[in-house]
This record gives C-alpha cells, structure tokens and sequence, in this order.
C-alpha cells in the first residue's frame, strides 16, 4: 500500500533542500503576497516531490512510524504553512506589583518586580501590542509555531505563584489559587 498526498499551492514559492548528512529534508515555502518564509524539517521517512502547482508527498517506507509521520507532516503543511492569509493571536497576562510589558522598536522590556528587567527582540513577523496599562501582551503572527515558541518562553519568565496569582499567564488560563490557613495563637 502506497500512501501519496497531493497539495494545491496558491501564490508560494517552493524549495526543498536535501541533507543526506544528517537525513533531512529542508522545505522552505515563499508566500508571494506577504514575502514571508517559512521553514518545516522533514524526517527521511517522507518523500517530497515539488512541481509548480502541487506538493506530492509520499511514504518510503510501510511502517506505522512512517505512517503516522506523513499524517503529521500533510496537516503541518495544510494547516499552518498554506493557510498563511489567517493571522494568529495569543494574549499574554502579567499580574502582580511592579510587573508590566513595554515595546519599544520591536523589543519587548519585560518588568518583573522591581529589580529585573528583561529585554526579548521579536522577530520581524510577530506584531505586538500592549493594552490595561502595560498589563495585557496580544502578539499576532500568521506562523503559528513561531508564536506559541515566542509566547511559552516569555511566560516562562515568570511562573505562576499559586498563593497570590502573581506571574505570566495566558488570557485563557485558569489559576487555581491555593487557600491560605491561619494558625490562632493559643
């Protein structure tokens, strides 16, 4: 049984570039439109064949390792690199005294407490914008994995404290607060 997918391309540009050194295939996509680049690392289970209008990809080997690789990689390449007229967006929550989000010339300053600050450049693609007083990040991008990559390292910055709800945290996200439990003196 041979499993081979065909994928319709609309404006983008194609590269594949294989390296026999480490058993990869590079495939690069141009979107004609907005002139970004995206770039998605191949195993050597998968065959890809490149034609002006179409991505043929195929299996090299009948295993169920390879099978579930090239259903992997047919939803990555449909999802997220071929719908690239849809943005994504993420919004960033910091809580607590003295903690806030600045940008300045797509440098992201990120305050936490009152002795550290943190500098992150953003890539060119992600467009950031700060809301509540510093408070409220929503980063929009159309590259969904850049933007979880970008969004899970500055929420990393600052962990969460289950007892007050100071921290980075994602609009979304529940926080269940610890009670606290006073001792009478006796």
């Amino acid at each position: 049984m041979i499993y081979l997918n065909k994928i319709i391309l609309k404006n983008n540009n194609l590269l594949n570039i294989i390296d026999n050194k480490y058993k990869l295939n590079r495939l690069i996509i141009q979107n004609n439109t907005t002139k970004n680049y995206i770039y998605l690392n191949i195993i050597n289970y998968i065959n890809i064949n490149l034609n002006l209008k179409y991505i043929y990809i195929s299996l090299k080997k009948n295993l169920l390792i390879s099978k579930n690789f090239f259903i992997l990689y047919t939803n990555l390449i449909n999802k997220n690199f071929l719908t690239t007229k849809n943005n994504y967006s993420l919004k960033l929550i910091i809580n607590g005294v003295g903690y806030f989000f600045k940008i300045n010339n797509n440098i992201l300053t990120i305050k936490i407490e009152y002795s550290h600050t943190i500098n992150i450049k953003l890539p060119e693609t992600i467009k950031c914008t700060i809301e509540n007083n510093g408070t409220t990040l929503n980063l929009t991008t159309f590259n969904k994995q850049l933007l979880t990559l970008i969004a899970s390292k500055i929420k990393l910055l600052s962990k969460i404290n289950k007892y007050k709800g100071k921290g980075i945290y994602y609009f979304n996200e529940k926080i269940n607060l610890k009670i606290i439990k006073k001792l009478k003196a006796s």
